[in-house]
Order: structure tokens, then sequence, then C-alpha cells
């Protein structure tokens, strides 16, 4: 039997949306578009009763991490989760497979554009304390920033809003992590 850090995407979204979804979910189901899977994680758009809401489900640490940026999507409990983790289950071969760009293949600004897409702000500032002992609160300050603030922008991004300045901050982050000599 695999280990709960074993099992893929599929295997936990089975387990966890095993019953029907609500009529409120059902109604989102065969409704998605720019339905994408990359790695262990699933991404897709869908028209809510505000706007295009943007929903995934991830992997994370041998768990579901889901997001919605409905009002109500936060952490994942939204009705449009549901949906989408049973869009993935009914069909999951309808979700494009986007290859993950590793950060040693970045070689062009269309390699570096993907490899951010694809890389979490959170995941960049745990590298930075981790390789090289910078704290948010340093990193913010070396870039004209409150810890706060960027700590904002891992929270937004983590419900699939992004501030305008996430791009930037991922590039700063990447910056620090490739110099050689820079440490906190």
């Amino acid at each position: 039997m695999a280990t709960q850090n074993n099992k893929t995407i599929l295997t936990l979204i089975q387990e966890r949306y095993q019953s029907t979804p609500s009529d409120k979910a059902q109604k989102y189901v065969n409704h998605f578009f720019g339905k994408t899977k990359k790695g262990n994680a699933i991404h897709a758009s869908v028209n809510g009763n505000h706007g295009v809401y943007s929903v995934s489900i991830r992997e994370k640490k041998g768990y579901l991490d889901a997001a919605c940026s409905c009002y109500i999507g936060k952490h994942g409990g939204c009705h449009h989760v549901t949906a989408l983790a049973h869009n993935f289950l009914a069909a999951p071969t309808t979700f494009e497979e986007q290859k993950i760009t590793e950060r040693s293949s970045v070689k062009n600004l269309k390699t570096l554009r993907t490899y951010l897409d694809g890389v979490n702000l959170e995941e960049l500032m745990d590298e930075l304390k981790a390789t090289k002992g910078i704290t948010q609160a340093a990193f913010g300050r070396s870039i004209g920033m409150s810890s706060q603030h960027v700590s904002a922008v891992k929270r937004s991004e983590a419900r699939n809003r992004h501030f305008k300045e996430l791009g930037a901050i991922k590039l700063a982050c990447l910056y620090i992590l490739e110099r050689k000599k820079i440490k906190d």
C-alpha cells in the first residue's frame, strides 16, 4: 500500500470526493475551461455568479490543497472545488498536461515565464530560508517591501488571486537563489 506522500492527485481526489456532488456543485461540473494538469496539480476556470473563478487542487505533502477565487473558496471549501474534482474524476484526460519547467532549463524569456508560472512564491520563500538563511522579513526589506505585504501576496496566490507584483517578487527570489554570494 502506498504511503500518504506517494499518492497521486487522482487517488487523493477519489478518496476525498467519493460522494455525489451537491446540486449546487453539479451545475458546474461540465462547464470548466482552460483545464490543465501540471505535475500533481489541476487548475481550471469556470463562469460563476460573480465572474470567472480560478479553481485549483494540488497534492501538497500527501494531502489535497484546494483554492478558488470565489468569495468563499479561500481554502477550497466551495462548490466550485467540488465540481472541479468531479470533473477531473469523470474525464481526467480532458485536462491538458503541462510540462513542468525546471529551473535549470530556464534559458530564455519564454522558459523563464513558464518556470515562474509553475512555482509558488511560498516555495521560493521556503527555499530562500533553507538554502540562504534569508527570512521573509529580510527579503522584503531588500526589495523595499514589508514582510506583511509579501505575506499578503503569498496568501493571494494561494487563493488563485494575484497581485500585479507577484512575478517581480518571484523573479527577485530567483535572482537571490541563483547568486552564489548573497546571504542574509
